[in-house]
């Protein structure tokens, strides 16, 4: 797939009318992000943002992701104390 033969992989558009062949070309690009009918620029800030290859640095940012990266589990347990 020649969009995957770049350096770089943040966002990929893809506008057709073909569901299904949107959603098979949104497995295989090497992106961050895939916008199908939509315009690239711009970020949605409740999903995770973060790109492939260079374009990224670390883990991706925002949304569950932000949850998952930035807290940890644990366990408390705690008697009354009279």
């Amino acid at each position: 797939m020649a969009a995957n033969a770049v350096a770089h992989g943040l966002v990929s558009p893809v506008h057709t009318a073909d569901l299904d062949a949107a959603l098979r070309c949104a497995d295989r690009l090497a992106t961050g992000m895939v916008k199908i009918n939509a315009p690239p620029p711009g970020v949605d800030f409740h999903l995770p943002f973060g790109g492939e290859k260079a374009s990224s640095h670390g883990p991706r940012v925002q949304g569950k992701a932000a949850l998952d990266f930035y807290t940890r589990t644990r366990t408390v347990t705690m008697l009354s104390a009279a």
